[in-house]
């Protein structure tokens, strides 16, 4: 039976889940690897419509449409965000999965935040804290990421919205001194990160595939 991997840390409320067991992966086709220093970008993505859905049933459904629909190995996201905070890995950092083109794919992290952020909608306060975390946290594991970009800056599309540049985009907000209570809590969260990872690279191509 499949099952998600769940980690609590005592300093933060929300759940660090592993959901990739839970999610629909190619059949036969499986995404490459690369060593954790040719990660320079860190690109983030928004679901781009309004959805109800529960944490681990949001990247379900992303999974399935990447596959199903794209005809990708697996979902093309590294971590994905709900609305109401927590995170939610589905790739390995070593993962060069598909999310924001082929001459960026190999050097980035995408991270995608449920919402649709337009006309000046912005992520919640949790999912700023999440994101934040994910940020440093994978700078404190030696991931030394020199770019934060969104998907449009790469590519033509309006992911992750129109909200996000600009001189009151929300970009900014992702490194607030807002959100330093995030920051007060990262040594703590270091060890939870660091398990994660350190699971996240077993099997870490395909899970499907073990």
């Amino acid at each position: 039976m499949r099952e998600a991997v769940f980690f609590r840390d005592p300093l933060w409320p929300e759940e660090w889940i592993d959901t990739r067991n839970l999610l629909h992966w190619h059949r036969t086709k499986v995404y490459g690897t690369r060593p954790l220093q040719d990660v320079t970008r860190i690109v983030i993505h928004h679901v781009g419509v309004e959805t109800k859905l529960e944490g681990i049933q949001l990247c379900q459904v992303t999974a399935r449409f990447h596959v199903q629909d794209k005809g990708y190995p697996g979902i093309g996201y590294h971590f994905m965000i709900p609305r109401t905070g927590g995170i939610f890995l589905s790739n390995a950092p070593e993962v060069i999965s598909y999310h924001c083109g082929e001459i960026y794919n190999p050097s980035a992290i995408g991270i995608c935040l449920e919402g649709k952020f337009t006309e000046g909608v912005e992520p919640t306060y949790h999912q700023f804290i999440a994101a934040f975390t994910i940020l440093q946290g994978l700078r404190e594991l030696g991931i030394n990421w020199t770019l934060v970009q969104g998907h449009r800056e790469l590519r033509p599309t309006d992911c992750p919205g129109d909200s996000f540049l600009g001189p009151v985009g929300w970009k900014a907000r992702l490194f607030s001194e807002e959100l330093g209570e995030a920051r007060e809590k990262i040594q703590s969260m270091k060890a939870t990160f660091q398990k994660i990872i350190e699971l996240a690279q077993i099997g870490c191509k395909n899970p499907s595939h073990k």
